[in-house]
This record gives structure tokens, C-alpha cells and sequence, in this order.
């Protein structure tokens, strides 16, 4: 049997995405659902002896962790929780890897990141403001100090939930109504299209890749302009979209208002397939699929 990777979080919103890539890894649920996908396998990610077997029984040789608390307003009221599974978990998981000789790609944030107007390498200061940036930073050092030879992943991807609760997700139902939406004309990211997201962390575990990277898109724009993307690209009034300021809301304390990449690294590897717009129009086809 070929080498194989792992995917843990494969019921979340990254990890299921990986199921659309041509030879989808090994994939953990331990959830029910989805029994048609031969890809998929039920065992509890908390249970290192559970995965052991899995390890062995698939041969798997890298394990991509996607198992993360990222509502940054549960990790708030939760916040035991949320460096048990941020933080305290990726160490675990690492410290695992290290001793079955299984490469670990561990997927982080770019709420970690120093809040600034200019793009963010991977060399830039760190700094970040909520409990969920915190914990992840956390996670990351964590991981790092197990082994130098893991990759540690910041990302910032967009897409359609099966939950549908992205931002995509948020400014799609609304237009698909045919409501104005609100979106923040003071928030700044550099989102990459999930599939892209994937393909760019399975060529990480496949690799063997060792060290910090980020994985994010080359458009810097604000969530107002990526909701009047999704509007242009709906064929609808871009002026459904509403301009607003992150600063309206109660908790924004905690959430930067610049976190945009700088994706250089990523582009010397790694050349994404959908440009943003491309992205949005297959989030769109995907969504209304969903929706059937």
C-alpha cells in the first residue's frame, strides 16, 4: 500500500474539503456521516493509541492537524477549551509524530500576526489580540518546539461552509435573498480559495516540508470589497453591500483589522489554481449544489 497522509478535523470546515482533491488523503471523522466516501474513517483524534493503529493500518507517513476551536467568540467564554485543543493538543500530536517518525503539518492562523498596515511575512512579529490568536500562537510554538522538521501553516481561506456559515456563506444567502448585507470597509485579509488550501497543505505533508509558511491569497482587499466580489459575481447590485466598521461592534477589542500575508514563500513552491474571482464562482456552483 502506498504512503499515505492523515487528515485530522476532516468534519470541519477545512478538513472536509479535502475529499474534492483527485488522491484525497485518509481522512478522521468521528462523526457518523458521509459513509460513501471510501476515504473517510471514524476513530477518536483525542486517542494517540486509537491513531497508532490507524497510522500502521493505513501506512500513513504525515498527519495534517485541522482540528482547531477557531469562533473566536467561544474561545472568549471557553477559553480552558480553547488552549486545550489549540494548543495543548498540537503538542501532543507533535510530540506523537515525533516518535512514530510521521512528518506533521499543523494548519495555524494568521490571527497570530501583529496588527499593521503592511503585509505580513513569516519573519514579522506576532502579537496577537484574541484568545483565539493566543491559543494558536501557542499551538504553533508548541509544535515547533518538538521538532524544527514539522510544518507549521498560517491560513486564511474562503469558501463555502457545509455548515454555511463562512463569510462567503454570510454575504451569499443574504444576496441570494435579495438583502443588503453589511461589510467591514476597515478589515483587511488576503484570503486564499479553500480548494487551493488543501491542494497547498497536501503538497506540504507530501513533501515533507519543515518550517513556518503562509498560505494566503495575492488580492489584500476588505471585507467590504470581497462582498461586492461575491455580488459581481452573482450577477446582483453591488450597492446591496453595504459599507461598515468592525469598530461598531462590542467585541472588537479583540479582532485585528489588518492581518493580510505576504505569500511569497508559498508562491515558490506552491501555484494556486483559482484566482479570487474564480474561487468566488466555484464557491458559488458549490453552494447552489448544496442548496439542491
Amino acid at each position: 500500500m502506498n504512503a499515505k497522509s492523515l487528515v485530522l478535523g476532516a468534519s470541519g470546515f477545512l478538513g472536509s474539503h479535502f475529499c474534492y482533491l483527485d488522491n484525497p488523503p485518509v481522512q478522521q471523522l468521528r462523526a457518523n456521516i458521509n459513509q460513501n466516501m471510501d476515504s473517510k474513517i471514524h476513530f477518536d483524534p483525542w486517542d494517540f493509541n486509537q491513531i497508532r493503529d490507524v497510522v500502521i493500518e493505513h501506512n500513513i507517513n504525515s498527519i495534517i492537524n485541522c482540528i482547531a476551536v477557531a469562533n473566536i467568540d467561544l474561545c472568549e467564554r471557553e477559553q480552558e477549551i480553547a488552549f486545550k485543543v489549540n494548543s495543548n493538543y498540537p503538542y501532543k500530536l507533535a510530540k506523537f509524530c515525533r516518535d512514530t517518525g510521521v512528518h506533521l503539518v499543523h494548519v495555524s492562523t494568521d490571527a497570530v500576526l501583529e496588527d499593521s498596515t503592511s503585509l505580513k511575512s513569516e519573519l514579522s512579529p506576532t502579537s496577537p489580540k484574541s484568545i483565539y490568536g493566543k491559543s494558536k500562537l501557542r499551538g504553533e510554538e508548541a509544535v515547533k518546539s518538538v521538532s524544527t522538521n514539522f510544518a507549521v501553516a498560517r491560513v486564511n481561506f474562503f469558501g463555502s461552509s457545509p455548515k454555511k456559515n463562512s463569510l462567503f456563506d454570510y454575504f451569499y444567502s443574504s444576496l441570494e435573498s435579495g438583502l443588503s448585507v453589511k461589510g467591514f470597509s476597515d478589515v483587511f485579509f488576503s484570503p486564499l480559495y479553500i480548494l487551493d488550501t488543501v491542494e497547498a497543505l497536501a503538497f506540504l505533508a507530501r513533501s515533507k516540508y519543515g518550517g513556518l509558511i503562509h498560505l494566503g491569497g495575492s488580492n489584500r482587499l476588505t471585507k467590504y470589497e470581497f462582498g461586492r466580489a461575491v455580488a459581481y459575481a452573482l450577477k446582483l447590485d453591488l450597492d446591496l453591500v453595504e459599507e461598515s466598521s468592525m469598530k461598531t461592534l462590542p467585541m472588537a477589542y479583540n479582532r485585528g483589522l489588518n492581518l493580510t500575508m505576504d505569500n511569497k514563500k508559498m508562491l515558490e513552491i506552491f501555484k494556486p489554481k483559482f484566482s479570487l474571482a474564480q474561487g468566488i464562482t466555484d464557491s458559488i456552483a458549490k453552494r447552489k449544489r448544496s442548496d439542491l
